[in-house]
């Protein structure tokens, strides 16, 4: 039966995923390198948050306390400096759940992507659980949830953290495995929560589901061929979550040919272009919305430009300005591969050189190695054409390449 934890703090399980998990986003910007899941899974309570421990200097690790403080709201209770003066992951947990027994009102996400600064999305946990609470009725039963999403963002805090304590279900974390074990650790009555990139591995690998398993996928629009090929796999059932950091969840489907439902906690505003919270303000949507009745849509083109790569929000254009900081690059354009799977497209570029390339492949290993030092790892590009000008047409007008 399902619990009523809105009022309650996470427990300290689920507040040792998310502090590890906020040291190695911390570390992972800096370096330009993703933690792996591997290493962060090794972290334990005396591991220290220093050089010999999860590797940061005194700089760093003020980076990291000030992380923590800003999700958690520890500023609010006054103990974000016992951050400072405690030096263990154990430490840190220590002091968020305390504080979170005298303070859970709000956290603090960031976004993702090429925008320049993170931006901050501050919600309230009272708002957070109206989402959770929705979503226990929609998922149903679930005896434990096989998260494959950081427990940081939006999502993975929602459908990882809070709606495990909801339905009283044991939290599993399966990041530190491979594709080709994801869907044999499933056991019936299983909720499993990837986004659509970690969906087709798993249905790539070809792997029998268990039986009773439910899905939940968000992050990016899930192709309905990979849907497809996860139901004739076992799959029951794949709830696909509309939703953003600035918003949360904004509506749901289970099947990827149909429009997605509201959210019954959600008002339509500024014909359509926005939601609201009743008695709160509207909410731009992020999505050009092409409402088909009053509480039904299906998501258009973003309104910012922004591409999914791997889950993550990238902007091709902050992409194409930086690239053209390379020495040897004046001019370029950058977009998904056109020949991979929607949901596992990379970036792949155009680049315009100052003088003619020679040895295309050894440029092209030179310039990744500059992007792997430049980029994080979703807004590297992974495939280069080069030439003296941009792609024309035979009138002289950008073409495809």
């Amino acid at each position: 039966m399902a619990v009523n934890a809105s009022s309650l703090p996470c427990d300290s399980a689920s507040i040792r995923r998310i502090v590890t998990a906020l040291i190695a986003d911390e570390i992972g910007r800096a370096n330009r390198r993703e933690v792996a899941p591997a290493s962060i899974a090794a972290w334990t309570d005396l591991t220290g948050i220093d050089e010999e421990g999860v590797g940061v200097d005194s700089l760093m690790r003020l980076e990291c306390a000030l992380r923590v403080n800003e999700f958690f709201h520890l500023h609010e209770v006054g103990s974000e400096d016992y951050l400072l003066v405690r030096r263990t992951i154990g430490d840190w947990v220590e002091v968020v759940e305390a504080t979170l027994k005298r303070n859970f009102r709000a956290i603090t996400f960031r976004t993702s992507g090429s925008t320049g600064s993170p931006k901050k999305c501050m919600h309230l946990v009272a708002d957070l659980d109206t989402e959770v609470m929705a979503l226990t009725a929609i998922v149903g039963k679930r005896c434990r949830v096989a998260a494959l999403v950081a427990s940081h963002h939006i999502y993975g805090f929602q459908n990882a953290i809070r709606l495990p304590a909801h339905l009283a279900a044991e939290m599993v974390d399966l990041r530190s495995s491979g594709p080709g074990s994801w869907a044999r650790s499933t056991a019936p009555g299983d909720l499993v929560v990837a986004t659509p990139h970690m969906w087709s591995l798993m249905a790539d690998a070809g792997h029998r589901i268990a039986a009773d398993v439910v899905g939940v996928t968000s992050t990016a629009p899930m192709p309905a061929s990979v849907a497809d090929r996860l139901a004739a796999l076992g799959l029951s059932r794949l709830i696909e979550i509309f939703g953003s950091s600035e918003t949360t969840g904004i509506g749901w489907r289970d099947d990827p040919r149909a429009a997605f439902r509201l959210f019954d906690f959600w008002q339509v505003a500024c014909e359509g272009r926005a939601l609201a919270r009743p008695g709160g303000e509207p909410i731009p949507l992020n999505d050009v919305a092409n409402w088909e009745g009053e509480r039904t849509l299906r998501v258009g083109q973003r309104q910012d430009g922004m591409i999914q790569v791997g889950g993550t929000n990238v902007n091709p254009s902050d992409v194409m300005r930086r690239l053209c900081q390379h020495e040897a690059v004046i001019d370029c354009v950058v977009r998904a591969q056109r020949d991979a799977q929607p949901a596992r497209a990379r970036l792949e570029a155009f680049i315009v050189t100052r003088e003619p390339v020679t040895d295309e492949l050894q440029f092209a290993e030179d310039l990744a190695q500059w992007c792997a030092r430049t980029f994080e790892p979703p807004e590297r590009p992974v495939a280069f054409r080069f030439g003296v000008h941009m792609p024309l047409d035979a009138v002289g007008k950008p073409t495809l390449w």
